[in-house]
């Protein structure tokens, strides 16, 4: 038996539920004597079926490895090792299980898709007034570069009318204050 009565590596990484890229890696105790390392990983805790068999000719020469290929996104997976010479072999570690990241999101277009090139357009901007809000109203038109179809989107701006007026004082004072400085400024040249 290898190892003496510690036979069995402790599994490090990934520790016990922790989250994991699609290529994890994989990390545990040496073993006396051991010189390779028997790895399973599958998505039952009985192994029934191994997504990763690191084992007998296959078995790994660190007490460290990272995956060759990637595992499912957001999925949960059991890992256990086992010490190994060309003698004898170790017991089984205990087992863990980690879980996969769930799969990023990309917004790139699908395969094969054309590329769009989207070519806004201001077709109208009808101003509504109520009592409480000032509403503006604009449709634009995105003409795909690959069909004749053209897609309208409506963009609605709810727009106080303090605001409004506020802006529009604020315009008018600005106005005055450089009309009053070209004026001063008139007088001081004659």
């Amino acid at each position: 038996m290898l190892g003496g009565s510690n036979n069995a590596p402790s599994l490090a990484i990934p520790a016990a539920g922790a989250k994991t890229p699609v290529r994890p890696l994989f990390q545990w105790t040496t073993i006396d004597s051991a010189d390779k390392y028997d790895l399973l990983v599958a998505k039952d805790a009985n192994f029934d079926k191994p997504v990763i068999d690191k084992t007998g000719n296959n078995a790994i020469s660190a007490n460290a490895w990272e995956a060759d290929i990637s595992l499912e996104n957001d999925t949960t997976y059991y890992w256990k090792v086992k010490a190994r010479n060309d003698m004898s072999f170790g017991t089984w570690s205990a087992v863990s299980a980690f879980v996969t990241e769930a799969p990023v999101l990309t917004t790139s277009p699908p395969e094969n898709s054309p590329v769009l090139e989207p070519r806004p357009a201001i077709i109208e901007t009808p101003v509504t007034q109520t009592q409480t809000q000032t509403q503006i109203v604009s449709t634009v038109i995105i003409q795909p570069q690959s069909a004749n179809t053209p897609q309208a989107i409506n963009v609605n701006l709810n727009i106080p009318p303090l605001i409004i007026y506020g802006g529009i004082l604020l315009l008018a004072a600005i106005v005055i204050m450089l009309a009053l400085l070209v004026v001063n400024s008139a007088r001081h040249k004659h």
